[in-house]
């Protein structure tokens, strides 16, 4: 297997309206490359569970491709990453007003995976039990930091690719 493509989502609309975007299903089933995708719910009241989830996932075969639940890829996205060398790549996106690169669009390569067996599990245990506003590690709105310090730990850049994806997520102007 060259690719899995996780697309996690809540099972039903969470506080942020969180649930899988017709428009992100209907881009994967279209534009996958001919890679696994696996749309796996999450229940919107463990905060955890994502965590946990992207550790599982870093056991499977092959590439990790992580496309969140109100992304939008174009046609191009997951032939870009699998033609990518690079062991971190993705594909930014707005939030708020501005683009950030974070697990919304990210692949993992094998190689890094292999090389780096524990890193999610390290990304989900976290240094400190809880950050000021009291959520735990692992908690899914830590998780973007989490993974993105320990690549850096670790030497790691994340490699950029062009054009920014949609972010179907509404935010209050």
């Amino acid at each position: 297997m060259r690719a899995t493509i996780l697309c996690p989502y809540t099972e039903t609309p969470g506080e942020n309206g969180q649930s899988l975007n017709p428009l992100t299903r209907q881009m994967l089933d279209n534009n996958n490359a001919g890679c696994e995708v696996r749309y796996i719910p999450i229940d919107p009241r463990h905060h955890l569970r994502y965590a946990e989830l992207l550790a599982e996932a870093w056991l499977w075969p092959g590439d990790l491709i992580v496309v969140e639940h109100d992304i939008g890829i174009t046609e191009h996205t997951v032939w870009r990453f699998l033609d990518c060398d690079q062991p971190w790549c993705g594909n930014a996106y707005t939030v708020g007003h501005d683009p950030i690169m974070a697990l919304g669009c990210v692949k993992f390569s094998a190689h890094l995976k292999a090389m780096q067996p524990g890193l999610m599990d390290r990304a989900r245990l976290g240094s400190t039990p809880y950050d000021g506003g009291h959520m735990a590690n692992g908690d899914w709105r830590r998780l973007d930091g989490n993974v993105s310090s320990q690549l850096h730990m670790l030497g790691h850049t994340q490699h950029r690719h062009y054009p920014d994806v949609n972010h179907f997520h509404p935010y209050p102007r």
